[in-house]
């Protein structure tokens, strides 16, 4: 395989993984700035809730649809199972934050929390048909409709955060979940449209044979979506819990500018997951291989340099950020930093191994590394605090990354010096690139 047959798709999935980077800048500058700690802090407990049911969601939905909606032939049955499941589970788990709302709070160290919680079950059902539909498109390799779809998404809340930033209106959380939810909804209609194709030839009901399918394969998505979870958010969790929502905010203002990275795992699911399903269907292992090696070796290409930039110039960076605001996030950000060395392994194994069908095995994976991470995590915070935070995610990280080299080994046997061979791949890509 040659990335630069897939070029024009790269071009849109890397657009497409540039808005929530361009959101996430413009996050820190007009809200991170604008929300006094505590709600900031308050913030980051509603994303803890809000993000857990959308991986229940992604895992028992959207991520075994994209799987056999890639298989072209099972979109008919597959995208109908998708919307179902996800209606299901999206009803239920709303209902439940709604009752559980007490007991959430205490857990997380928030009594303010139990008057906003009202904003997850709405914004949960105007984003139900754009998360489904972005879906679709990553099944379609549709990364330019994506790319649609998430603009409206990421460009739309940023630029009504900024006009009551200006006008001086932006000061609780819960004007940011609000303006999500505007945009959720005008995203679900503009995705509909967009997928609205295959949508009509799908079959739309449900039978008993296909529903056993697709829980086969997602009881295993589920457990390595906890899991992922978890390994994301379990330092949110134990600081929240022990330290309150000021130092949980502290904590925030170094992990979100950590977050862009989220951009590099979710632009490899778009481009890794389909092609390895595609590789896999077709038993092509040698080409799995190329993936493999491949995305590993483009990856370090890309991030490599920008780790170290972002580790040497971390305190500049969050002080012209923050303003002098979150100068404890300094070491911090420098931890995360350190873990993200390890992030390619990780993210490109992990979706090689789903794509070609042996969720067991990221499963395995996902719960080795969450041992690591809430040992690790609990020891390290009761020492150093919000830096023994970060630590932890470090040292998870690097597991990770040992762990999925391990398994997927198994499957694509690559080799070291073929990873680092494949500098002869970069450079026929960039004389394609050049030659277009």
């Amino acid at each position: 395989m040659r990335f630069s047959d897939y070029l024009t798709e790269t071009f849109w999935a890397a657009v497409d993984k540039a808005l929530p980077l361009f959101y996430g800048v413009g996050y820190i500058f007009v809200v991170a700035r604008a929300l006094s700690l505590e709600e900031f802090g308050l913030l980051a407990q509603i994303e803890l809730i809000y993000y857990f049911i959308l991986m229940v969601d992604f895992a028992l939905a959207q991520t075994p649809m994209a799987k056999f909606a890639a298989e072209t032939h099972e979109s008919v049955w597959a995208i109908p199972n998708g919307f179902f499941l996800s209606f299901l589970n999206l009803t239920f788990c709303g209902a439940v934050c709604l009752a559980g709302k007490s007991y959430l709070a205490a857990m997380l160290n928030s009594p303010g929390l139990e008057d906003i919680l009202w904003c997850i079950p709405v914004l949960l059902a105007a984003g139900y048909i754009k998360n489904l539909t972005s879906h679709i498109c990553v099944a379609r390799h549709w990364t330019g409709r994506l790319t649609a779809i998430d603009a409206v998404y990421y460009l739309g809340s940023f630029g009504l955060l900024l006009i009551w930033k200006i006008t001086g209106q932006l000061v609780a959380a819960e004007q940011i979940i609000v303006a999500n939810i505007y945009f959720a909804l005008a995203t679900s209609l503009v995705g509909a449209a967009l997928v609205f194709p295959v949508m009509r030839q799908a079959r739309w009901h449900v039978k008993p044979q296909d529903l056993r399918r697709f829980l086969a394969f997602s009881r295993y998505s589920f457990g390595s979506g906890f899991g992922a979870y978890l390994n994301s958010y379990v330092d949110v969790i134990l600081v929240s819990h022990f330290f309150g929502i000021v130092p949980l905010a502290v904590y925030r203002a170094g992990k979100v500018i950590y977050r862009f990275y989220n951009a590099f795992s979710q632009a490899a699911q778009v481009i890794i997951l389909p092609l390895a399903s595609r590789f896999s269907a077709a038993k092509q292992r040698h080409e799995l291989r190329a993936l493999l090696e491949k995305s590993i070796y483009f990856s370090y290409l890309l991030l490599l340099p920008i780790n170290i930039l972002l580790l040497w110039s971390a305190d500049w960076i969050v002080a012209l950020l923050y303003a002098g605001k979150y100068a404890e996030a300094v070491p911090v950000f420098r931890w995360l930093l350190v873990g993200a060395f390890f992030l390619p392994w990780g993210t490109v194994g992990i979706n090689i191994l789903l794509g070609a069908g042996k969720p067991n095995l990221s499963f395995r994976i996902t719960w080795m590394v969450v041992a690591v991470n809430v040992v690790a995590g609990i020891f390290f915070i009761r020492i150093w605090g919000i830096n023994g935070a970060a630590m932890a995610i470090a040292l998870t990280s690097l597991s990770g990354a040992i762990f999925t080299a391990l398994q997927v080994r198994i499957l694509a046997p690559f080799t070291w010096q073929g990873v680092l061979l494949r500098h002869a791949d970069a450079v026929n890509f960039f004389k394609n690139l050049r030659s277009r």
